[in-house]
């Protein structure tokens, strides 16, 4: 849609096509990440099952579709913590999803994220630390259900913060984002902060990260909503 709206020159919220399609490709983003000096969990890319090289990745693996989002593709299975489980969630993934596989060194970390409003530059809202399921470690919105004792195992102090928005603020300029970002994050075992994914296209689902950020600045969704008109408009 968004380059049908291009090419016609109807004005819209949001990134373009590049950066919504760097957006989308998990891979992509990542070395774009690595380009820019920023850190990022070790992977490995899977046109399909066949082309598994031998993993010099140690395990447990994160097995996940490489162009997908809000989750799909992951859940309490997608951690693999040897070389058959690894090819079995790989056939199993490639068969349901029928696209590339992205295999990622799992951090088993606090997971942080980050909401970006504006251009030139955008304002970087407070990270929101995401709970966890304490069995798989996974983000509590991709096991389903919720799991009723979700942790959350890091303390947000000032340097975590301002590492954080860093990354994210990094990231939503190497891919050329505009207006709107969600950027994802995991906290590793030496407290640094890895880079996940962007995603250009956040869900705008009250009840999944916007109704939660908005709540933690104590104001309203339909608030944040309308700050991120304003900056397309601002921008238009």
């Amino acid at each position: 849609v968004p380059t049908l709206l291009e090419l016609a020159g109807i004005p819209y919220v949001g990134s373009d096509p590049l950066a919504l399609s760097l957006g989308l490709d998990k891979v992509m983003a990542k070395r774009l990440a690595v380009a820019d000096g920023l850190p990022t969990p070790p992977w490995i890319a899977l046109a399909h099952p066949g082309a598994m090289p031998p993993v010099s990745l140690a395990f447990p693996l994160l097995v996940k579709p490489r162009w997908e989002g809000s989750g799909r593709g992951i859940d309490a299975g997608a951690i693999v913590h040897t070389r058959e489980a690894l090819a079995r969630r790989v056939e199993w993934l490639f068969a349901r999803c029928r696209e590339p596989i992205l295999l990622e060194a799992f951090i088993p970390g606090g997971e942080l994220t980050v909401l970006l409003i504006g251009n030139d530059p955008p304002e970087v809202l407070p990270p929101i630390q995401r709970p966890l399921d304490p069995a798989t470690r996974l983000s509590y919105h991709v096991v389903r259900p919720a799991p009723p004792d979700a942790i959350c195992p890091l303390t947000l102090d000032a340097a975590l913060d301002a590492e954080a928005r860093r990354v994210a603020l990094a990231m939503f300029e190497a891919l050329g984002c505009r207006d709107v970002a969600r950027v994802d994050l995991r906290v590793d075992d030496h407290g640094q902060v890895q880079f996940l994914e962007l995603n250009p296209l956040p869900s705008f689902d009250p009840a999944g990260s916007f109704g939660l950020i908005a709540e933690c600045l104590g104001t309203t969704y339909a608030s944040l909503i309308g700050r991120i008109l304003e900056a397309a408009l601002a921008r238009l």
